[in-house]
């Protein structure tokens, strides 16, 4: 009687023992995919230019409003004249037919 007692103990035990070693992987199996998602799909800010060109990328090649706003300040008035230039490349897009693209750099 006693034996039998004592290999449920131990049964258990070995059970929780593995369910609590799971959990901890799930746990740090999900940390882990939060920050990689994270991190590729975090915009790249490294330096001042490389956000302009991204910023000038998501406003007059892909003109996506979304991408835009995130290399914006809350602030964005004095960002007024090249906002009117997509609105004039657009308007002249739609007022001769054409498609316009814009480029720099290399």
């Amino acid at each position: 009687m006693g034996g039998s007692n004592t290999r449920v103990r131990v049964g258990r035990l070995v059970l929780m023992l593995i369910v609590g070693t799971l959990a901890l992987l799930c746990t740090g199996g999900a940390g882990v995919a939060f920050v990689a998602y994270r991190d590729a799909t975090e915009p790249d800010r490294s330096s001042p230019d490389v956000a302009v060109s991204n910023y000038l990328r998501a406003l007059l090649v892909e003109r996506n409003d979304v991408r835009v706003d995130l290399y914006t300040c809350s602030n964005d008035a004095a960002l007024g004249a090249i906002r009117a230039f997509r609105e004039e490349i657009e308007a002249r897009e739609k007022q001769h037919s054409i498609r316009i693209v814009v480029s720099w750099g290399r």
